[in-house]
C-alpha cells in the first residue's frame, strides 16, 4: 500500500535433492511456462520446459505455497520436453520473438542448435532420469572448440538486406563466445 518496501510472495518451489538447478528462463508470452537449466543423471547440464499447470504439486506446511513433487530424480514431470547435447553442457537459450515454437541453444564447447518445439518430437529414456521428449533440431552449427556463452534472436525483421523472407526458417540471431567478447 504505502510502504517503500518491495514485497514478495513465494508461489512455487521446486525442491532439488539429486540435481542442481542453475537458471530459469520464462516464456516471453506465457507466464505458465519456463525453461529450467539443471544437471541430468549423466552430469550434463540441460534445459527442461516446465509447464506450471501440468506439474504435480502439494502445499508446503509452513509457507502455504505450492511445492513441486519431482517425477524422478532428474525429471520434473514424465514426458517433459528437454533440450540437451550428449557431448556438451547447455550455456544459454533464447525463445524466438516471432515464433515461440523456435528455440535457440548454445553449448559450452559444442554446437549452436535451432529447435522446433512443435515438429516431430521423439521420446528418450535416460538412466535414472525418467522419460523425456526431444524436439526436432532444425539446424545445427558445429562450433568445435569454441565455447559459446550467450545467444539471442534479433528483435527486428529487416536485419539483413531486404529480400524475400517467405522461406526463412526464423529471424536472424546472434551468439557470443569467449566470455561474450566475440559476437
Amino acid at each position: 500500500e504505502q510502504s517503500p518496501d518491495i514485497m514478495s510472495e513465494k508461489l512455487l518451489e521446486i525442491r532439488a535433492n539429486d540435481f542442481t538447478m542453475s537458471r530459469l528462463l520464462w516464456h516471453p508470452f506465457n507466464p505458465n511456462q519456463f525453461w529450467m537449466f539443471q544437471t541430468t543423471g549423466s552430469g550434463l547440464e540441460a534445459a527442461t520446459l516446465v509447464e506450471t499447470t501440468r506439474i504435480q504439486t502439494t502445499v508446503d506446511d509452513e509457507g502455504g505455497h505450492a511445492v513441486c513433487q519431482l517425477h524422478s530424480p532428474y525429471c520434473v514431470m514424465d514426458g517433459a520436453v528437454q533440450l540437451y547435447h550428449p557431448d556438451s553442457n547447455i550455456a544459454d537459450l533464447a525463445w524466438s520473438g516471432r515464433d515461440t515454437r523456435h528455440v535457440l541453444t548454445v553449448h559450452k564447447g559444442g554446437p549452436i542448435i535451432l529447435w522446433d518445439l512443435k515438429k516431430d518430437m521423439h521420446h528418450d529414456r535416460r538412466e535414472n532420469g525418467g522419460h523425456f521428449t526431444i524436439p526436432t533440431k532444425l539446424a545445427v552449427l558445429e562450433e568445435k572448440g569454441n565455447s559459446q556463452s550467450r545467444c539471442c534472436f534479433l528483435p527486428h525483421e529487416n536485419s539483413v538486406a531486404q529480400q524475400d523472407q517467405t522461406d526463412a526458417i526464423t529471424t536472424c540471431f546472434a551468439t557470443a563466445s569467449e566470455n561474450n567478447s566475440v559476437i
